[in-house]
């Protein structure tokens, strides 16, 4: 678990300064008195909230909308810095944040400390909350409703709406691998209907095609010659624009067979003289490596000869013997200083002419790839082309194909309609279809009853896995972990009072009663609503509501979580004798907490930190 070590501040709100080492384990209550208010007796504008924003600065960035960036530093200064350490005995690891406001256009800045090495990784602000995050495994929207708590989001969980409970319970309810099921098993459910709508359709079609051979058997029998000499037009008109289609549809084949061969032979031609770019990338890769390890080197000489001439420029030499020496270290021998010297020099010459050698390397080698690059251009282009032109290619075979289909079909008909009398053979045969057409409509039939028993087994998971079944169970199973461990914390805390949550519940027809109904006892008897009592009380109650949301999320947390809870005008509204009782509450539960009193009453604090705020700057004292 992630506990705060320290916090520490340059030109942030009304500090130039502040330096904090946190009591942890225990409760620390924050004072302030305003000097520059008549009598010093007000708080209000003192900074006392500003150590706990310095927190939420660390952990989440800039977190609210409402103010800008220079709202956080300090008046005619530039930039503002906040320290924050963090330590994991569980997983001996060490976390610092370092960040720095800046006014105006500048950027923001931050750097991430691991167990005391600096991660160079990091390169902009959003990797570095994202890190920050990853390590402590919890959300960002949980860090500012469960972690640090003021006016603006404090999400007490009895006191809250309908909505809102709603909304923390689906925080831990994880019913989203339920909500993604359930939309696989949608994803099936529409494919059975579309495969039933496939075969209600077939059957549509054997059924139109069973009633024009019926239609066709009556014209039969009825020897019906006039019309048949209709028929016999229609066709050979039909015939004629068939024929006329497929005549177009060759062309077109012809054409796009014709831009694929020529098309093909360019992406040949040009796929010979393409190179190997994996080849020359590697060799870019390489070139630029020595590159940099040369200059690397070329940095250490520099460095070494810069030390050695600062040193040599202290250079005493007795005008009696000659000898010399260096004022600063007398010990150390000149001469030997002043050969490493010049070896750095000759060094460096030696360095200079090898790194213009290189960076010849790698501009040729560059340049290289950049002349394949645009041919691989133009090579990707052809290929896609004659991919797109073999797509269109086939299609059009395709349309070939069935416009032949429908020539042949033609044909057959004008030869049916020229041979057109009544004709028993005839008429067996349309029989024959009809009866096999039927014997198709049957086995589709049996096919759409087994789609069918399919689709009401996926119907039966959507219902007893959906809202009126296990997404209920999960959301009041959530409740009573809640209600269970507020239980708990209010026995151990030694409040006389107990907390019942009702839950969702089906009713009759399968409708789900969503509602949370959050009621408060004293002896388990007299059930009262959370607001029918006093303020100190529901006070006790949110504490024991905010661990118990904490232990969740923390549970859930593969570093442990954070052992922080902040808590801003938490106290607001109650009296001497309620802020003593919540303070009872707090110093019990073991957890590092900070909370900003808004007024000077000595409520018993073991732990305080105070402030003073002078000439409009504020300073723990």
């Amino acid at each position: 678990m992630w506990t705060p070590q320290s916090i520490k501040g340059v030109n942030f709100r009304s500090y130039t300064s502040f330096s904090y080492e946190f009591t942890q384990g225990d409760v620390t209550l924050v004072y302030a008195k305003n000097f520059d208010e008549p009598q010093g007796s007000d708080s209000n504008g003192a900074g006392k909230s500003a150590i706990l924003l310095a927190i939420t600065v660390a952990l989440v960035d800039i977190p609210n909308k409402d103010l800008d960036k220079e709202d956080y530093v300090l008046d005619f200064t530039d930039e503002a810095t906040v320290d924050f350490t963090l330590v994991n005995p569980v997983l001996k690891k060490k976390l610092r944040i370092v960040r720095v406001i800046r006014r105006g256009n500048k950027s923001n800045t931050i750097e991430i400390w691991e167990n005391d090495k600096r991660n160079t990784q990091i390169t902009g602000v959003p990797e570095g909350n994202k890190r920050i995050l990853e390590l402590l495994d919890i959300s960002r929207e949980d860090i500012l409703n469960y972690y640090l708590i003021n006016q603006q989001n404090k999400h007490s969980f009895f006191g809250a709406t309908d909505t809102d409970q709603k909304k923390i319970i689906a925080r831990f309810t994880n019913s989203d691998s339920i909500d993604k099921a359930l939309k696989a098993v949608d994803v099936d459910v529409k494919k059975l209907v579309s495969e039933m709508d496939e075969i209600d359709e077939q059957m549509s079609s054997s059924s139109t095609r069973i009633e024009l051979w019926e239609a066709e058997i009556v014209e039969e029998e009825e020897n019906k010659e006039e019309e048949a000499k209709k028929l016999l037009e229609e066709y050979r008109a039909e015939l004629t624009e068939a024929n006329g289609e497929l005549e177009a549809l060759n062309a077109e084949q012809k054409q796009s067979s014709n831009l694929i061969a020529l098309k093909s032979t360019e992406l040949t031609e040009l796929g010979k003289v393409l190179g190997n770019p994996e080849k020359l990338t590697r060799l870019l890769k390489k070139h630029k490596t020595e590159l940099s390890g040369k200059q690397e080197e070329e940095q250490e000489v520099l460095d070494i000869k810069s030390g050695l001439e600062k040193k040599l420029a202290g250079k005493i030499v007795c005008p009696e013997c000659k000898h010399e020496w260096l004022l600063a270290s007398p010990e150390e021998n000149v001469k030997m200083l002043q050969d490493t010297l010049n070896d750095c020099i000759s060094l460096s010459e030696t360095n200079e002419e090898e790194l213009e050698e290189l960076r010849k390397k790698v501009n040729k080698t560059r340049e290289r790839l950049n002349s394949i690059n645009i041919n691989k251009e133009k090579y990707d282009y052809l290929d896609e082309f004659v991919e797109k032109e073999q797509r269109n290619l086939k299609r059009t075979n395709t349309k070939i194909e069935e416009k032949k289909k429908q020539i042949t079909k033609i044909e057959q008909k004008i030869k049916e309609a020229k041979e057109f009398k009544k004709n028993v053979d005839k008429i067996n045969s349309l029989k024959d279809k009809v009866e096999k057409e039927n014997e198709t409509i049957s086995l589709l039939s049996e096919q759409r009853s087994v789609l069918e028993n399919k689709k009401s087994e996926l119907d039966f998971w959507v219902v007893n896995f959906g809202m009126s079944g296990f997404k209920t169970f999960l959301i009041n199973k959530v409740l009573s972990t809640i209600e269970g461990y507020v239980n708990y914390n209010l026995r151990r805390f030694q409040v006389n009072l107990t907390v019942k949550i009702n839950g969702y519940k089906v009713l009759k027809g399968g409708k789900i009663k969503e509602n949370i109904d959050v009621l408060v006892s004293r002896d388990e008897e007299n059930w009262k609503k959370y607001k029918r009592f006093s303020g100190g009380q529901r006070r006790r109650i949110d504490v024991c509501g905010i661990l118990t949301l904490q232990k969740l999320i923390n549970n859930a947390s593969k570093s442990g979580g954070l052992d922080f809870l902040g808590l801003d005008e938490f106290f607001e509204g109650l009296d001497t004798t309620g802020q003593r009782a919540v303070l009872s509450v707090l110093n019990r539960c073991k957890t590092t907490t900070l909370v900003v009193s808004h007024n000077n009453n000595d409520i018993g604090a073991e732990n305080r930190i105070d402030i003073e705020y002078r000439n409009s700057i504020s300073q723990i004292i």
